[in-house]
Parts: structure tokens; C-alpha cells; sequence
């Protein structure tokens, strides 16, 4: 079974509440069934950079390292694919030492490699293939086409209006890297989502201890079947270049099922109005006739 459907209580997970409850140390097992379902989905991306001189084209790491640095991001596995933030990508657009090289170095990328979310990241050697990239979000998130076994992907939500589902945080105890651990924060959340609104600026929970955020996501549990729920991915958690964190949400595509079709005629005044009330003493007079 997809890892990402589990057989639930419907009530457990529809009767959603307030989002503060995430903020909590104590997590509840609401709250754990959420973070264990959505886990394999994730992972951590992290991609390196050098920077190359413009002239004589010469590769420059910094302080004794081949690399000049390295940016960490969620990667998120979907239909198709994977998507992965911009710091994953474009990680010197997110180190402040890299645009004081920028009159004489142009910044390329060095290796890259992921991690499981797990109770330490063990990366591995990557190959993402920038020829399918697509851009999602403006340059906030990019989707790489690739094999992804369907039982660790998300299905997309592709439906317009109203969302409330869980927000879950993927964290790091301290800066990302091999050896750290990861963790989650998860709390309840809800939103509109129209086509005039596929972002939405969000605060990042309140961490201590050094605890980092890596980036999130933003599912929905929709009743597949009877006792079956499906956790549908509605938006990806991306940073901000200066700070700050958005949901990026360019799954949804069209309406619900049973949603009025846009343009639609509506009736002035309902079914009983003078405009569009027969009128019993003509139609009598026909019938007469």
C-alpha cells in the first residue's frame, strides 16, 4: 500500500482545528501519523558551487575547501518527478559572500547529493538532469523530471478553493549537513487557493536550540475510499532570498467536481422573482385557446 495513504480514523484527521497546536514540544500521535506518512516523500538536497574566474576561467573553492559553498533544501517527491527549492539550485543566489565576487567570478555547480529525513542525514551522490527543469513559483522551485516509484511520491491536489489540511515543517538540528538530524513540525492549516493566488507568505514556527528550518510542505487528507485517506500535496514551503519563508502552490489547475462553472448565468432575485416567475394567467389563457 502507498505509503502515503494510511487507513485512518476520517474523523482523527478532518476535524481540523486551530494551527497553533504544532508549535507544542509534545507532539501528539495525531501529529506523529501525520509526520510518518508524509516522510518518505521527502528528502534533503544539498548542491554545491565553485565560482570561476571570467578570465582565464580557473575554479575557486574558499578557505582550503574545492567548494566555495553549498546550499541545503527539501526535496519533494512527486508524480513523474521530484521538485526541489531554489537554494538546491541556485545556491550561491543565497550566500552573501558569493555576490561580492560577482564583477570577476561567475558561480557554477559542484556536486550535488541527497538524504532521507532521518535521525541523521547520510547523503549520496546526485545527478539531477537540468534538461527537463521546469520552474514552478517564478524561480522559487524547480521540478526535475525523473522515475519516482509511486509509492513514495505525492499526488498532486489539482483542485482550486477552499484547503485545510497539515502543514509540516521538515527542520534540522542545527545548519544541514551529514550527521545532523532531522525532525518535523507539523500543526493544522488552512487556506483559499484561487488562480490569483499561488503563493502565500507564511512565519516559520518558533524553533530552539539551534534547530533550523529546511523548508515544508502542505498536504491535504481527502477520503479516497471508505476508511482510506489520501494525503494530497497542495504546496511546497520555499525560502525568500533575504529572508523569510513562502507556500508555493502550483499544483491546482481547475475547480472541484460540482463546482458552478465560471461565467455561469445566476438568476436575479431566485427562482420566485418577477423575472423569472411564470405567469399562471397567460399560460391558462393559451391553454383556453
Amino acid at each position: 500500500m502507498n505509503p502515503l495513504r494510511r487507513i485512518l480514523s476520517v474523523l482523527l484527521l478532518l476535524a481540523l482545528a486551530a494551527p497553533s497546536a504544532g508549535q507544542r514540544v509534545v507532539k501528539s500521535a495525531e501529529q506523529r501519523q501525520v509526520e510518518a506518512v508524509v516522510r518518505g516523500g521527502l528528502f534533503c538536497a544539498r548542491q554545491g558551487f565553485q565560482l570561476r574566474a571570467r578570465e582565464g576561467g580557473g575554479l575557486f573553492g574558499r578557505d582550503g575547501r574545492e567548494e566555495f559553498g553549498a546550499g541545503y533544501a527539501l526535496g519533494v517527491r512527486v508524480a513523474g518527478g521530484y521538485c526541489l527549492a531554489a537554494p538546491a539550485v541556485r545556491p550561491w543566489d543565497f550566500d552573501a559572500e558569493a555576490e561580492g565576487y560577482a564583477a570577476d567570478y561567475e558561480p557554477v555547480a559542484a556536486a550535488a547529493a541527497f538524504a532521507p529525513l532521518t535521525a541523521a542525514l547520510e547523503f549520496s551522490p546526485a545527478r539531477p538532469d537540468g534538461a527537463g527543469r521546469q520552474p514552478l513559483c517564478g524561480d522559487a522551485l524547480y521540478h526535475y523530471p525523473a522515475a519516482v516509484s509511486p509509492d513514495s511520491a505525492f499526488p498532486a491536489d489539482p483542485y482550486y478553493g477552499e484547503k485545510q489540511g497539515w502543514l509540516v515543517w521538515a527542520v534540522t538540528e542545527g545548519r544541514p549537513g551529514p550527521g545532523v538530524a532531522a525532525d518535523f513540525v507539523a500543526y493544522r492549516h488552512a487556506l483559499r487557493l484561487s488562480p490569483d493566488t499561488a503563493a502565500f507568505a507564511l512565519r516559520p514556527p518558533a524553533l530552539v536550540g539551534g534547530r533550523q528550518v529546511l523548508g515544508g510542505v502542505f498536504v491535504v487528507p481527502v477520503v479516497a475510499r471508505v476508511g482510506t485517506v489520501e494525503f494530497r500535496l497542495c504546496g511546497i514551503v520555499v525560502p525568500v532570498p533575504g529572508g523569510g519563508w513562502s507556500l508555493c502552490c502550483p499544483f491546482a489547475a481547475e475547480d472541484p467536481p460540482g463546482a458552478p462553472a465560471s461565467g455561469a448565468l445566476t438568476p436575479v432575485g431566485g427562482k420566485d422573482s418577477p423575472a423569472t416567475k411564470p405567469d399562471k394567467k397567460k399560460r391558462k389563457k393559451k391553454e383556453k385557446a
